[in-house]
C-alpha cells in the first residue's frame, strides 16, 4: 500500500535520512502514481539532496505534478519557486513566489523569497519594495489584531500584551 511506503519515507525524512526516505516515497508512487503528498516530500528530498541544477530540475518536476494535482495549494509554489532558484531560475522562482503570495497572501516565506529572487535578478529597488509590503502588511495584521484583543478584553486582563512593558488599568 503506497500509504506504508510514504508514511516510512516520513519517518526517514524526519531522522534526516533523506536518501533513504526518497527511495520510500518513489516505492509510493510506483504504487499510486498521483499520492499528492509522497510527490511533494520527494520534492524535497530532491532539493535537500539536490547538488547541480539538473537536480533541482527535477524536484521542481515533482512539484509541478503537485501543483498540477492541487493548483490551489501555495506551499507547492512556494516550494518549486524554491527549487528553480536553487538552480539559478530565478525569473520562475519569482513568477511561483507570486502565485503562492496571490494564494496565500499571508505566506510571509514567499514574500522574503520573492525579495530575494529579485536581488538576484539584479533588481534591487523591486526587492526593496516587495520586502516593505511585507513589512507593511505584517504591521497592518498585527494592529489589527491589537485592536480586536482591547475590543474584546479590558487591558488589565490582557496577559502581558508587550513582554517587559508596564499593563496600564482603565479607570
Amino acid at each position: 500500500m503506497a500509504l506504508d511506503h510514504y508514511l516510512r519515507g516520513q519517518a526517514a525524512y524526519d531522522a534526516k535520512q533523506l536518501a533513504e526516505g526518497a527511495q520510500a516515497f518513489e516505492s509510493a508512487l510506483r504504487l499510486e502514481p498521483t499520492h499528492y503528498w509522497s510527490l511533494l516530500q520527494l520534492g524535497y528530498c530532491l532539493a535537500d539532496l539536490g547538488q547541480t541544477p539538473e537536480d533541482f530540475v527535477g524536484a521542481a518536476r515533482l512539484f509541478s505534478g503537485c501543483i498540477l494535482k492541487r493548483p490551489d495549494h501555495a506551499h507547492a509554489y512556494y516550494c518549486r519557486a524554491l527549487s528553480y532558484s536553487k538552480g539559478g531560475r530565478y525569473e520562475e522562482a519569482a513568477a511561483d513566489h507570486s502565485k503562492a503570495i496571490e494564494l496565500a497572501p499571508k505566506h510571509t516565506g514567499a514574500w522574503i523569497m520573492r525579495g530575494f529572487a529579485y536581488v538576484n535578478l539584479g533588481q534591487p529597488a523591486k526587492a526593496v519594495a516587495v520586502l516593505f509590503v511585507m513589512h507593511l502588511a505584517i504591521a497592518v495584521v498585527t494592529y489589527n489584531a491589537l485592536v480586536h484583543i482591547a475590543k474584546t478584553k479590558p487591558l488589565d486582563q490582557v496577559s502581558d500584551p508587550v513582554p517587559g512593558a508596564p499593563v496600564r488599568t482603565r479607570r
